[in-house]
């Protein structure tokens, strides 16, 4: 007395509503964007570099479960220096979760780069949300 599938019928309406889903879920999943990066020159070869990094999906990189149970992959923030020097902040920064619509964090970071290093990089990458990557000019 039971029937494991649909009537033929159906199944072109029932196929049609789960794509309809899905596409709607894969379009509001974690994506990672920059929204700000502004550089400072303090003189003598010193630039003060700030940046803040988005989650333009609606999703959030991590759920609060994950951030619970420790198993939610972070948001990885890298500078990338080059022949440049790092005078205050972290080279690599962790972010546990950026919430969804918007949800934003700014870095600030104070270099020393020499005359010959014109730029340095950023590389963001979340498991969930996809890596980007963005060349900072200093002069």
């Amino acid at each position: 007395g039971v029937r494991l599938n649909p009537p033929i019928e159906g199944v072109v309406t029932i196929t049609d509503g789960c794509l309809a889903f899905l596409k709607d879920l894969a379009g509001r999943l974690p994506t990672l964007g920059f929204k700000e990066t502004k550089v400072v020159v303090k003189g003598g070869g010193v630039f003060e570099v700030t940046v803040t990094v988005e989650n333009t999906g609606y999703l959030p990189t991590a759920i609060g479960q994950g951030l619970v149970t420790r198993k939610a992959p972070p948001v990885l923030v890298k500078l990338g220096l080059g022949g440049a020097k790092l005078l205050a902040g972290n080279a690599i920064n962790r972010v546990d979760s950026l919430p969804g619509s918007g949800g934003t964090r700014e870095f600030r970071w104070l270099v020393f780069a020499p005359d010959d290093v014109k730029a340095i990089s950023l590389d963001v990458s979340c498991a969930k949300a996809g890596t980007i990557h963005k060349d900072i000019s200093l002069r």
